[in-house]
């Protein structure tokens, strides 16, 4: 057992301890077995609370740098250090006792799965592409070269932050980001130039650093910037449906999926 291997069973299984307990809730929501005082029932009730703490102990073990991580013997508790964590974070907002109860449930059940691989129960997984937490100082200093180099305000760009768009920065309508068209030309485009890691930068939220079989170029919920190791290049999801690109990708999207142009945004 390596660290490495280790590392990447937690987040697989917190990955997928969240989409099943998410999906469990979308299915069961509109289900109307309430009691008569009109109250869901407890394991229903309780299924969000479980899923958010899969995503915040996620959020949390993301912050190793699997590059670089602890020997397997100092890992194993600090993954549980980490589910420690989330359980704190998400139960200084909770008000009863069930809901400590089923927290502390789900922490266990992550605590007893890093215990079995641990200890050599090893399951088969797909190992999740390089994700990572910035840190603070990470974080600032990613959004100052952006902001020196590209002229983005506040973690706002084109065509946010002005009226008239520079021709060299191309601005599309996000939803061609939302097919797999888009995403996979863009991928193919940033291997093409090189880019192995993006930084992902967030109006909400940690920031990332990302292997670049995980860029998706689109607004999901807060507005995002991305560029490279190097800051030659950006991309800028707006709450606007829009998609703004500089630098070489704007060049060569276009070149490898001409279709993109079908996409372009006129102006307000």
């Amino acid at each position: 057992m390596r660290s490495e291997d280790l590392h990447a069973f937690a987040r697989r299984y917190l990955m997928d301890r969240y989409g099943d307990l998410s999906d469990r809730y979308t299915h069961v929501r509109g289900e109307s077995d309430v009691s008569s005082e009109g109250e869901e029932p407890s394991d229903r009730r309780n299924l969000p609370l479980r899923y958010n703490f899969a995503a915040a102990a996620l959020e949390e073990i993301e912050r190793f740098d699997p590059d670089h991580l602890p020997v397997l013997d100092e890992l194993a508790p600090a993954l549980m250090r980490a589910g420690e964590r989330a359980q704190s974070t998400i139960g200084e907002q909770l008000r009863s006792q069930e809901g400590y109860e089923t927290l502390a449930e789900e922490r266990e059940l992550f605590d007893a799965a890093v215990a079995s691989w641990s200890a050599g129960r090893v399951p088969v997984i797909e190992v999740p592409a390089y994700r990572r937490v910035l840190g603070a100082d990470e974080s600032v200093a990613w959004r100052h070269g952006v902001e020196q180099r590209w002229g983005v305000q506040g973690l706002n760009w084109h065509p946010m932050i002005t009226t008239q768009v520079p021709d060299a920065v191309l601005v599309l309508r996000d939803e061609c980001m939302w097919t797999a068209d888009g995403v996979n030309a863009t991928r193919r485009v940033l291997r093409d130039m090189g880019v192995r890691r993006v930084m992902e930068l967030r109006e909400y939220g940690a920031d990332y650093e990302i292997d670049v079989e995980l860029v998706a170029l689109r607004f999901a919920g807060t507005e995002s910037i991305w560029t490279g190791e190097t800051p030659d290049w950006i991309a800028f999801a707006s709450h606007e449906q829009t998609i703004a690109l500089g630098g070489e990708i704007a060049t060569l999207l276009p070149q490898v999926w001409p279709e993109s142009l079908r996409w372009r945004w006129r102006g307000w």
